[in-house]
């Protein structure tokens, strides 16, 4: 996750601090509107990384700027 979107697609309470996940979870059950903007974005982000497209895109790119690093053809040259 990037630190951008920390807090914004979810919340979160240090490990083995009990009264910090009490907190994040009571700022979501106050506010609608802060359940609707981590749901949303969540779901933002969750379609631009984790569906089958999207980490098929990352994989294939991460094969051509390995290729490009080595010197070898990636099947784009023409």
């Amino acid at each position: 996750m990037c630190s951008s979107d920390l807090g914004r697609t979810g919340v979160l309470a240090r490990s083995g601090e009990p009264a910090a996940l009490a907190d994040a979870l009571e700022q979501l059950l106050a506010s609608a509107d802060l359940r609707r903007e981590v749901a949303r974005a969540g779901h933002e982000r969750f379609l631009a990384e984790f569906t089958d497209q999207a980490l098929q895109r990352r994989f294939f790119e991460g094969l051509e700027r390995a290729a490009d690093r080595s010197g070898a053809p990636t099947g784009n040259d023409g």
